[in-house]
Protein backbone atom coordinates (compact mmCIF):
# COMPACT_ATOMS: atom_id res chain seq x y z
CA UNK A 1 0.00 0.00 0.00
CA UNK A 2 2.72 2.33 0.77
CA UNK A 3 4.52 1.81 -2.02
CA UNK A 4 1.02 2.23 -3.76
CA UNK A 5 0.59 5.81 -2.14
CA UNK A 6 4.05 7.14 -3.07
CA UNK A 7 3.47 6.21 -7.34
CA UNK A 8 0.17 7.52 -6.62
CA UNK A 9 0.22 10.52 -4.53
CA UNK A 10 -3.05 8.48 -3.10
CA UNK A 11 -4.69 5.77 -1.83
CA UNK A 12 -7.53 6.26 -4.24
CA UNK A 13 -8.50 3.38 -6.41
CA UNK A 14 -5.75 0.29 -4.64
CA UNK A 15 -6.79 -2.75 -5.53
CA UNK A 16 -5.19 -6.16 -4.72
CA UNK A 17 -4.27 -6.52 -8.72
CA UNK A 18 -3.35 -3.34 -8.31
CA UNK A 19 -0.70 -3.94 -5.52
CA UNK A 20 0.41 -7.04 -7.76
CA UNK A 21 -0.97 -9.42 -4.91
CA UNK A 22 0.63 -12.52 -6.18
CA UNK A 23 0.59 -14.90 -3.30
CA UNK A 24 -2.68 -16.69 -2.87
CA UNK A 25 -2.29 -19.18 -0.11
CA UNK A 26 -4.71 -16.96 1.85
CA UNK A 27 -7.74 -17.75 -0.43
CA UNK A 28 -9.07 -20.92 1.56
CA UNK A 29 -8.98 -19.22 4.85
CA UNK A 30 -9.96 -15.26 3.78
CA UNK A 31 -11.86 -12.86 1.69
CA UNK A 32 -9.44 -9.70 1.21
CA UNK A 33 -10.60 -6.67 1.43
CA UNK A 34 -9.32 -3.14 0.86
CA UNK A 35 -11.40 0.21 1.31
CA UNK A 36 -9.09 2.93 0.17
CA UNK A 37 -9.84 6.70 -0.15
CA UNK A 38 -7.44 9.51 -0.82
CA UNK A 39 -5.11 9.72 2.30
CA UNK A 40 -6.53 6.28 3.85
CA UNK A 41 -7.28 3.00 3.93
CA UNK A 42 -9.01 -0.30 5.82
CA UNK A 43 -7.57 -3.70 4.83
CA UNK A 44 -9.77 -6.43 6.05
CA UNK A 45 -9.11 -10.22 5.96
CA UNK A 46 -12.60 -11.52 6.10
CA UNK A 47 -12.67 -15.47 7.42
CA UNK A 48 -13.69 -17.83 5.19
CA UNK A 49 -14.41 -21.44 4.71
CA UNK A 50 -12.76 -23.40 8.13
CA UNK A 51 -11.72 -19.93 9.15
CA UNK A 52 -14.99 -19.06 9.30
CA UNK A 53 -15.88 -20.46 13.01
CA UNK A 54 -13.17 -18.78 14.02
CA UNK A 55 -15.33 -15.88 16.19
CA UNK A 56 -12.65 -15.32 18.65
CA UNK A 57 -10.45 -13.10 16.17
CA UNK A 58 -12.96 -12.34 13.49
CA UNK A 59 -11.67 -10.54 10.85
CA UNK A 60 -8.39 -9.09 10.75
CA UNK A 61 -7.99 -5.73 10.37
CA UNK A 62 -5.18 -2.58 9.19
CA UNK A 63 -5.19 0.79 8.55
CA UNK A 64 -2.79 3.04 6.76
CA UNK A 65 -1.01 4.26 10.06
CA UNK A 66 0.01 -0.02 10.90
CA UNK A 67 -3.18 -0.28 13.80
CA UNK A 68 -4.04 -3.79 13.74
CA UNK A 69 -7.02 -4.52 15.20
CA UNK A 70 -9.82 -7.26 14.86
CA UNK A 71 -14.11 -7.83 14.89
CA UNK A 72 -13.68 -10.77 17.31
CA UNK A 73 -13.67 -11.03 21.51
CA UNK A 74 -9.44 -11.99 21.56
CA UNK A 75 -6.65 -9.84 21.96
CA UNK A 76 -5.48 -7.99 18.57
CA UNK A 77 -1.94 -9.09 19.24
CA UNK A 78 -2.89 -12.70 19.81
CA UNK A 79 -4.90 -12.94 16.61
CA UNK A 80 -2.15 -11.15 14.56
CA UNK A 81 0.84 -13.01 15.74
Amino acid sequence: MERYYLLNNSYNDATLEKLSVTDESYKDSYHLDIKAKEENYILRAIPIGKQATDFSCGELILDQNGNKSISGSETAAKCWR
